[in-house]
């Protein structure tokens, strides 16, 4: 009998309260290996919560989360890392007065005894770059790169270790068409070799051009998952039950489509369609 196909990663039923407020609640989401997962909403819709818990920056109230069939019981970014989970967040976590590969090391600098190791430490910062496929000289000084190629080095510091799922927030928000075509190649080098990504943004043009699956949040609350080839304009004024159940890379549906059993979000689409759902291609959408 054939293996029970497990995902990548597995969250169910994830709540995250504060005094106050259900930033969060009771929401399931999958990652399959190789796939870009796009998560989608308004601000304040539980996108930021969700990457949070996924990279161990918080631990949720209530829910569960499996990451290749391992329930994660430690929410912490160090335990998160040593599952592969890595997030490059809008504010990059480089120093920005110091070099590339200064950076690159921060934490873990090869050493002999009590003396760095520099000559092994280049090793380690080219290869990481060369399994990107990039270029960018480890002796230049962060602050002098620009935005595109900081996000690089963001990227290949996440890297260092087993690296299974990358979380992208946001990461076209300020490059240029240029940086944010060498991201995309960039990406799909990554997904090629099986790691799966989480990627939030507001520019629906770019669901179709890299997204494998769309997922839809607002108020804390999950209003469905659609392939990314469903036009996020359409997906919203019908009714949500009515799309086509999604596939992924790892697990697709040979049979006729059938109908999405997502969450009774109907009366949340509907209202999700009446406000800042489209907009010019390329322009973010507000909020």
């Amino acid at each position: 009998m054939a293996a029970q196909h497990q995902p990548l990663v597995a969250a169910s039923g994830l709540t995250k309260r504060y005094p106050g407020v259900v930033a969060l609640s009771e929401v399931d989401f999958t990652l399959e290996a190789g796939e870009v997962h796009v998560l989608f909403g308004e601000n304040g819709a539980g996108k930021s919560t969700l990457i949070s818990i996924l990279a161990g920056v918080t631990a949720p109230t209530a829910g569960s989360v499996v990451i290749a069939g391992e329930p994660v019981t430690t929410f912490s970014i160090r335990h998160a890392r040593s599952l592969g989970i890595s997030a490059v967040f809008q504010e990059f976590s480089l120093v920005p007065t110091q070099s590339v590969l200064e950076n690159l090391l921060l934490g873990d600098e090869p050493a002999h005894g009590p003396f760095l190791n520099r000559r092994e430490g280049r090793q380690r910062a080219r290869a990481l770059f060369e399994a990107l496929d990039c270029d960018i000289d480890l002796n230049r000084i962060v602050s002098q790169l620009s935005r595109g190629e900081q996000q690089i080095v963001e990227i290949a510091k996440a890297m260092r270790g087993e690296m299974r799922v990358l979380i992208l927030d946001e990461p076209t928000a300020s490059l240029t068409d240029r940086e944010t075509d060498i991201l995309f190649g960039l990406v799909a080098r990554l997904k090629a070799r099986g790691i799966g990504i989480v990627y939030i943004s507001h520019r629906i043009h770019e669901f179709e051009r890299i997204g494998d699956r769309i997922t839809v949040l607002r108020d804390g609350r999950h209003c469905g998952t659609v392939p990314a080839r469903v036009r996020l304009s359409p997906m919203t004024a019908r009714q949500t039950r009515d799309l086509p159940e999604p596939t992924s890379p790892a697990n697709p549906v040979t049979s006729p489509a059938r109908p999405a059993k997502l969450a009774p979000a109907t009366p949340l689409a509907r209202r999700f369609s009446t406000r800042r759902i489209s907009g010019p291609p390329g322009r973010p959408i507000a909020g």
